[in-house]
């Protein structure tokens, strides 16, 4: 019975989503350039604007999105364009229903943003899918230089597209050898059983890369798991190459290309599953031969809901590339929420129902890339708050970046987007700021982005700034997302007091210093805040924040417990499952830490982050359960639902401007981290052969260029 019910579910399944496609594929077919008035439905990425794709000859070397709103261009990096020694290159064109009527370009320089040269492209060759147009480079650019390119198309349908990539003019042909040699790379990863040259371009290290996870295989890796260990891979789709970073040295070219596709494999239960494949090597071409300097090979399963994942006593996500997946718990315990690889569910672990709230519908790790989603809060009812962010996949925002806020009602199984928020920073920007604060409470939404902490009002649409140009260091934020605390003047040195708001209620209260002392928020240790005083005097004698004692208190400023040691200063703590650990100087130096546990009662969760290890697919990521669910009730999988997006729901947001100073860290063809301290981002860069750019979009340290360091 179990089975024929799963299998009315699939079917049923099936044919609703067929049904939504053909109705979405003839509203989209219908509707002209004036926005729909109502609300839509839809919940898959879609080629809603002209896609280009820049080529290097007749290869393909990457695809180049179209955006209705402006982008952070300073620091935008999908797609570089490498233009061929005669200074000519071809775009090609999917015109997406659109009729294109004019194309104008500019180019900048990436050191000072200076204009190099602008224009338009005077003749387009074709139409539809199969248009195309060529770009001949300025004499003034010069050879081996990195520029921005930026396209500015307008359609009958749209006035500007917005189009961002960069630019670099080959000294020599390079390319075709390159890319042959990294697809070649890839096909023997699947072909080779025994020894092969393959090996000899590892730099295995594995106090650097563990050799436990098939979904993530990096330079450092050994050499089976460069060869898939036990996994028996095998491609099914063909193999896109993006070209995403190119440094043209002295001694020869180093690219970094990035290759997707599908895999498949049977698991212990010989059920077939599917994987998104995103493979970046970084290829060195000197004296006619090429090198690997760089190789990085992320997997994840393309994860479905069914009786072989959803267990009693963990929920499978099987082979993911991800350190942590985040998710949500109701106050009464009764109802989960988590989001993976773009689609969101939730589960009551009472009656064991699983419901499956948004698929993203987005095939290729790179749409994966450009569109995210992450579960916010989950409710007594199981009504789930989450967001959209990134490339909109809605109708009602075609072409636009930005924060779609979605309210899921578990009764109607049907999502509605609360408010969209247009923003300039691309998902995986987002992505990064995200993990700091992100929260809703009383049906305000609070977020940080840049070093600004904002508010947006879901019932009134109300946009707002709660406090801004927070300092590293002086605001912190409790592991649910429930409290906030900032030191006044939001700087980490100067400050006499500590604002700390409750975020699902919106009360604030003060904690002043005393004697004249700074104060100083450190972090949360569950709800409990943690904070630091010191003489000003002292900071100024050391050159840091020197504390003479930390303090734990409750959210009504009740002392829990409190540390300090004569004649010793507290430099700084780290926090880690109760476990304070504190860092700490005397006598002009650094001395052994100390700890301090702070053991106040929490409430025990449902679920907690873990993995275990399988004979074949090796480490799976899992969901555990602290407790075993009931097993005398089969888990009954719900259809997924509704989604509905909303014209109506737009929040003009003025975002403020970074004050200090920000380094982003690009690696593996992607942004890997923003950090506010220079020598960390630089750590960080060598960790994945990459790179780091200051807040200007200029490059201050390349792997490349400090490839012995």
């Amino acid at each position: 019975m179990e089975s024929s019910k799963s299998k009315t579910i699939i079917i049923t399944t099936i044919i609703c989503i067929f049904i939504a496609i053909v109705v979405v594929g003839i509203l989209s077919r219908c509707s002209g350039p004036s926005k729909n008035d109502g609300d839509s439905s839809s919940s898959a990425v879609k080629d809603q604007v002209p896609k280009m794709m820049a080529t290097y000859g007749k290869m393909k070397t990457g695809n180049i999105y179209g955006y209705t709103n402006n982008l952070q261009e300073n620091v935008e990096r999908n797609t570089i364009v490498i233009i061929k020694p005669d200074r000519t290159t071809t775009f090609k064109v999917n015109e997406n229903g659109d009729t294109i009527r004019s194309i104008r370009y500019e180019v900048k320089s990436t050191d000072d943003d200076r204009l190099v040269d602008h224009g338009k492209i005077e003749e387009m060759r074709g139409a539809g899918k199969s248009a195309s147009f060529d770009f001949k480079a300025n004499a003034i650019m010069e050879a081996g230089i990195e520029y921005r390119l930026k396209f500015v198309v307008t359609t009958d349908k749209h006035d500007a597209i917005n189009y961002y990539a960069r630019a670099i003019i080959a000294k020599n042909e390079f390319v075709d050898k390159q890319v042959a040699f990294a697809k070649r790379f890839s096909d023997r990863t699947f072909e080779e059983t025994e020894r092969s040259d393959l090996m000899n371009y590892l730099e295995t290290d594995p106090t650097v890369q563990s050799n436990d996870n098939l979904g993530k295989v990096t330079i450092n890796s050994s050499y089976t798991m460069l060869l898939w260990s036990t996994l028996a891979a095998e491609k099914i789709t063909k193999t896109n190459v993006a070209i995403k970073e190119c440094t043209m040295k002295d001694t020869g070219p180093a690219t970094t290309y990035t290759l997707t596709y599908q895999v498949k494999a049977k698991n212990a239960e010989k059920v077939t599953e599917k994987y998104n494949v995103w493979e970046t090597i970084t290829v060195f071409s000197y004296a006619g031969k090429q090198y690997v300097t760089g190789y990085d090979r992320e997997v994840n399963q393309i994860w479905e809901a069914n009786k072989n994942n959803l267990g009693a006593s963990f929920i499978d996500l099987g082979i993911q590339n991800y350190d942590k997946i985040e998710h949500v718990e109701s106050d009464n315990k009764k109802f989960i929420a988590f989001a993976i690889n773009g689609d969101v569910y939730a589960q009551n672990v009472e009656n064991r129902k699983f419901y499956q709230i948004y698929k993203m519908g987005a095939k290729p790790s790179e749409e994966l890339e450009m569109t995210k989603t992450k579960v916010v809060d989950i409710d007594n009812k199981g009504n789930v708050d989450y967001m959209i962010y990134g490339y909109s996949p809605a109708e009602n925002h075609i072409g636009r970046n930005g924060i779609s806020i979605m309210s899921y009602n578990i009764k109607s199984n049907t999502s509605k987007e609360q408010v969209f928020i247009p923003v300039k920073s691309t998902a995986e920007l987002l992505d990064n700021q995200l993990k700091t604060l992100c929260h809703v409470g009383d049906r305000t939404l609070y977020i940080m982005l840049d070093d600004t902490i904002y508010y947006a009002n879901l019932k009134t649409q109300e946009w707002g700034k709660v406090v801004e140009h927070l300092e590293a260091g002086s605001y912190a934020v409790s592991d649910d997302g429930q409290y906030l605390a900032f030191n006044k003047y939001a700087g980490r040195d100067n400050s006499n007091s500590i604002t700390i708001l409750n975020l699902n209620t919106g009360e604030k209260r003060s904690l002043d210093a005393e004697n004249g002392d700074k104060i100083c928020v450190l972090g949360f240790s569950g709800q409990s805040m943690i904070y630091g005083l010191a003489k000003d005097k002292d900071i100024k004698k050391n050159k840091f924040f020197s504390m003479y004692a930390l303090k734990i208190v409750d959210y009504g400023l009740r002392e829990q417990k409190s540390y300090s040691k004569k004649k010793v200063f507290i430099k700084n703590i780290d926090i880690k499952d109760g476990i304070i650990n504190i860092k700490r100087w005397k006598n002009g130096k650094n001395i052994d830490d100390d700890q301090l546990l702070d053991n106040t009662e929490e409430a025990m969760a449902v679920c907690t982050f873990s993995y275990y290890t399988d004979d074949i697919k090796m480490r799976e990521e899992v969901l555990s359960f602290t407790n075993k669910l009931p097993t005398g009730i089969n888990t009954k999988i719900l259809p997924f639902g509704e989604v509905k997006f909303s014209d109506a729901s737009e929040i003009e947001a003025n975002l403020e401007k970074r004050k200090g100073d920000v380094f982003y860290v690009y690696g593996y063809g992607k942004l890997q981290s923003v950090e506010a301290d220079r020598k960390e981002a630089i750590s960080k860069a060598k960790r994945v052969h990459g790179l780091v750019l200051d807040k200007y979009g200029k490059k201050i340290w390349t792997k490349e260029e400090h490839y012995k360091d």
